[in-house]
């Protein structure tokens, strides 16, 4: 063997490749680190295998010292062991605090444990103890106010509460709003999370009989989910007056996003009640009313037309407004050098009427959409309606056409 490995409650063994840098990790309470200096041998990978821990290297090279082959040899052979490690240098790591260009100028600002281990949790390397919040079978979050887990089902505080491996997955997409009901107890709950939820189980009596009400990603860079006092989506409130949406369309900038220091001055200037803000101007909605409340005005200005009572006979099947905007689709045209947006049931009678570009894209010559896409939305609840299918005449005047 090439190294010694210390006794250590720690997950992981720490290895570092200079004597300053082995030196520095214990004054800042670096439990046992292990100097490397050359490639280990296949007993030393055996003999951390057989501890069943893993390993966290820390390795720095410069133009003076570049990276030897051995160290990559080292990850490959840890690898091939099935032994999960995570190999660090300042280069790709520490970029945040500027170019490293000695060892010394490294030892200044060298990690402290926290951060080096922030990094070991994120990649499971480090096993994760604390079940606060945590259901204690499958370790996913619960709220304060869960009985059982959303989605296993577990009884809160019940379960095996094993170590787990806290690994954190890169979720890319606009934060969705998910809406679920109890068909058991009735209860009512909310989330709103990047990419989704999916969730099983109620968490007020731990059935499964559960049915998803509402699924709305939002289409700005950030969303507004009030999870407080739920309704149900069968007696959805109104959410503007008539009169607070023709103030909202006279203030409209037709922009493709609103920040939300825009949003406050234009609830301000419609005198609408506005939601909890916090650091810097951010809206943080707290009930689902205020939640949807704010989207409903945010797509509202980012709405074309001025015409809130555009389509004659069309109204909300839920509030019976009639302050509707007709949703819009893009289609691309067969060789991608136009955009066209269009939306559902606008003709010549329907100038200057509202319409929301939200929906789907799709290419001409495709196969045709199904009649899964909503056609309109309503400026007083919010709630989507309708279906829409391209009419085989559209090119002829069947549908409403806006060239981009």
């Amino acid at each position: 063997m090439t190294i010694q490995l210390f006794e250590t409650d720690k997950d992981y063994y720490y290895m570092v490749n200079y004597p300053e840098m082995a030196e520095k990790a214990r004054e800042l309470g670096y439990e046992s680190p292990i100097l490397v200096t050359q490639e280990l041998d296949q007993e030393d990978i055996e003999s951390i295998k057989a501890t069943g821990k893993g390993v966290g290297i820390f390795f720095y090279s410069d133009c003076y010292n570049p990276w030897p082959d051995w160290i990559d040899s080292i990850c490959k052979k840890l690898e091939e062991a099935d032994v999960k490690y995570a190999a660090l240098c300042p280069d790709n790591w520490m970029f945040n605090y500027g170019e490293i260009d000695s060892l010394e100028g490294l030892i200044s600002i060298y990690p402290t444990l926290m951060m080096f281990e922030r990094v070991l949790y994120s990649r499971g390397i480090v096993l994760e103890r604390d079940y606060t919040h945590r259901c204690g079978n499958c370790h996913e979050y619960m709220r304060s106010e869960d009985k059982y887990c959303r989605k296993c089902g577990t009884e809160r505080g019940k379960g095996r509460f094993e170590p787990f491996k806290n690994m954190v997955n890169c979720v890319y997409g606009p934060q969705v709003k998910v809406k679920y009901k109890c068909e058991e107890c009735g209860h009512i709950w909310i989330t709103g999370s990047m990419g989704g939820d999916y969730s099983e189980f109620c968490p007020h009596c731990g059935r499964k009989r559960i049915e998803l009400q509402q699924e709305d990603a939002s289409d700005n860079l950030f969303g507004y989910v009030g999870v407080l006092d739920p309704f149900d989506e069968d007696n959805r409130p109104a959410l503007l007056t008539e009169e607070q949406i023709c103030k909202l369309i006279s203030v409209k900038k037709e922009t493709n996003w609103i920040t939300d220091s825009e949003l406050i001055s234009v609830m301000k200037e419609c005198s609408i009640p506005i939601p909890k803000v916090i650091e810097d101007d951010r809206i943080y909605p707290e009930t689902e009313i205020e939640g949807d409340r704010t989207t409903l005005i945010s797509r509202i200005q980012c709405m074309k037309g001025t015409r809130p009572k555009g389509y004659e006979g069309i109204s909300c099947p839920n509030c019976k407004s009639e302050c509707i905007a007709a949703i819009g689709h893009g289609i691309w045209t067969e060789n991608y050098n136009k955009r066209l947006v269009t939306c559902a049931c606008v003709n010549g009678r329907n100038e200057d009427a509202m319409v929301y570009r939200y929906g789907r894209n799709w290419r001409l010559g495709q196969e045709k959409p199904g009649n899964d896409f909503l056609s309109y939305i309503c400026l007083s609840c919010g709630k989507r309606f309708g279906l829409f299918n391209v009419p085989s005449n559209w090119e002829q005047g069947g549908l409403h056409i806006v060239e981009e």
